[in-house]
């Protein structure tokens, strides 16, 4: 069976929440663990991989759950426009701050409280960069 370009796009937007929603929260792993490995000079073994693997699972879900409570993926603002860039902005910010204060709040963390900062900045930077990218194809 042969799916042309504009078959193979109409079958991904029929799950375009389950998309973003995996797009999104894969960032946020990606960006707690790069957060990790910089903040620690770079060094593999000097980070705590499961528990950064713990927080990123965690900031992942927990985007994902605000995301759904506030319905950011059900295209109630264009992709791409600055409505959904500030409402994802908002959420990705909320979602941040929350990791923060947990973090803070921990005794003795082995994770360098400074890590969910930087995960959150290169999130916001993320959807900065993907929201350009958005107008320039629409």
């Amino acid at each position: 069976m042969h799916i042309t370009g504009t078959k193979l796009l109409d079958r991904l937007s029929e799950r375009r929440h389950l998309w973003l929603l995996m797009f999104d929260a894969g960032v946020w792993m990606f960006a707690v663990a790069f957060a990790a490995f910089a903040r620690l000079d770079f060094d593999p073994s000097s980070v705590p991989w499961d528990l950064t693997a713990a927080v990123a699972t965690v900031a992942a879900c927990l985007f994902t759950v605000v995301a759904w409570i506030t319905r950011l993926p059900d295209g109630r603002s264009p992709l791409g426009s600055l409505d959904e860039m500030i409402h994802l902005g908002t959420v990705t910010l909320c979602v941040g701050v929350l990791i923060y204060f947990a973090n803070l709040l921990t005794p003795d963390p082995s994770l360098p409280r400074s890590v969910p900062l930087i995960a959150t900045l290169l999130d916001v930077e993320k959807n900065q960069n993907y929201f350009k990218r958005a107008r320039v194809v629409t």
